[in-house]
């Protein structure tokens, strides 16, 4: 039972024993996606945010001062034992690192953001006449 409560409390636990590892692994992935971001070459743009790493970075860096305001505020792991939120927050925080190790190592899909294509061309002739089909000429 006490391997599952780890499982359950570990991030909570590890932020409570020292507050600042939870910010060191969020810096930790924003780093490495800037880095990787600069050895290929991307620009720093709005889609630089939709990376699995700066997602996982980013979310650590808000567990981390989540985490804190719960201790600050004494509802953290030493004062009560049973923490609902961290049954929804862990798994939440689990999938998206593993998430953003994969796309680290290049295990799975691509890892960098795609654009999202409806199938027409730029240059596609029936969009462009397709106002004047509409409307009924006599």
């Amino acid at each position: 039972m006490e391997n599952w409560l780890w499982l359950i409390y570990g991030p909570a636990q590890l932020i409570e024993r020292s507050p600042t590892t939870g910010f060191a692994i969020g810096a930790l992935a924003l780093v490495a996606q800037a880095v990787r971001s600069t050895v290929r070459g991307d620009r720093v743009s709005r889609e630089w945010l939709r990376y699995p790493l700066v997602l996982c970075g980013l979310l650590w860096l808000l567990f981390s001062l989540y985490e804190l305001q719960m201790i600050a505020v004494g509802l953290g792991l030493a004062t009560t034992r049973l923490r609902l939120d961290l049954i929804v927050l862990t798994p939440i925080l689990y999938g998206v690192s593993v998430f953003g190790i994969m796309s680290l190592l290049g295990i799975g899909g691509g890892s960098t953001p795609t654009r999202v294509d409806d199938g027409r061309a730029a240059d596609d002739p029936a969009e462009v006449n397709s106002s004047t089909d509409d409307k009924d000429v006599r």
